[in-house]
């Protein structure tokens, strides 16, 4: 096995572990191999060169100079159809609703509960 062939390979492997990029059991792999001298797969090979090109990309992305003057956009408050207020109203009064019909389900289960006992008792 050429020597280039795997330092190339190895490189790209220990880089992409490095960067947490990619399969690391797969990546390990690859390395046991190159260690071993043992060939690789192609679809290894491919796995490789695809994920290190990944990889490339993106650094290169990192190290290109933003542009200062890019042109943020505005940030505009937004807008309800209904005031906090009015929402706030609403939902004490939703609240108070569901709390009273709660109230009357646990009476009305209690009461079917009572009505149940006493029927058995009676018998």
């Amino acid at each position: 096995m050429d020597s280039d062939y795997t330092r190339k390979y190895y490189t790209m492997a220990t880089d992409l572990i490095d960067a947490g990029i990619g399969d690391e059991g797969r990546l390990e792999f690859i390395l046991q191999c190159l260690d071993k001298n043992k060939p690789l797969y192609k679809t290894d090979m491919i796995f490789l060169e695809s994920l290190s090109n990944q990889l490339d990309s993106k650094l290169e992305q990192l190290q290109k100079p933003k542009n200062t003057a890019e042109i943020k956009p505005e940030i505009t408050p937004s807008h309800t159809l209904l005031s906090d207020e009015h929402l706030d109203k609403h939902w004490i009064n939703w609240t108070i609703r569901n709390q009273k019909r709660h109230k009357n389900l646990k009476w009305y289960q209690k009461s079917l509960f009572l009505k149940e006992y006493l029927a058995e008792k009676n018998n």
